[in-house]
């Protein structure tokens, strides 16, 4: 039995990876969520947060542009990781080179910009309700609060966010090296 069982977990493809498969396939799924449902909230950028959109002035062709890029461009950064961390290597060390450490900084780099996704995409939806909610939804009280809260600390409050969710990226991309690692020397 415990055979099986360290084959299920260990060689599933899932532990031995520093970022699972599905959380890949549902990263451009939260981006395109993002960036449509703060269209449908600001068509015209008015109320867009976003530091760099508003520091490089960027209209809807930038944003979407942009926005692929940066996910093509990390999807190919996490299946290179997953390759390089997969591999059985009985190092003391979870990060060995300067390539190891870029394919580090990726992973937190995903990491962070998939829970922040998340939160704007919530975020996004709240506002959404809060703009074009017919009275008697359940959300809508809940998203009147949240809209109100927002307005009265927007100055603090996207950089708090922000900065938790980067610690959490760091934090789960720690913590799944070392899993990896505990999982190779087992193997």
């Amino acid at each position: 039995m415990k055979t099986s069982l360290n084959k299920l977990f260990f060689s599933s493809g899932i532990s031995n990876k520093v970022v699972p498969l599905p959380l890949i396939y549902i990263y451009p799924i939260l981006v395109i969520a993002d960036i449509y449902l703060t269209y449908l909230c600001s068509p015209d950028l008015e109320y867009e947060s976003n530091i760099i959109v508003k520091a490089l002035n960027f209209d809807w062709l930038g944003i979407v542009f942009g926005a692929n890029i940066i996910v093509v461009l990390i999807i190919i950064l996490i299946i290179k990781a997953n390759k390089v961390f997969a591999k059985s290597n009985y190092q003391s060390k979870i990060i060995a080179n300067y390539h190891e450490l870029i394919l580090c900084i990726a992973i937190v780099f995903f990491y962070a910009h998939f829970f922040s996704s998340l939160f704007v995409v919530i975020n996004n939806y709240l506002s959404y309700i809060f703009l074009y909610g017919k009275t008697n939804f359940i959300l809508k009280e809940l998203s009147i609060k949240y809209v109100h809260f927002y307005q009265r600390n927007i100055s603090w409050y996207n950089t708090f966010i922000f900065s938790v969710l980067s610690i959490i990226g760091l934090i789960v991309t720690v913590l799944r090296l070392h899993i990896i690692k505990t999982n190779s020397k087992i193997q």
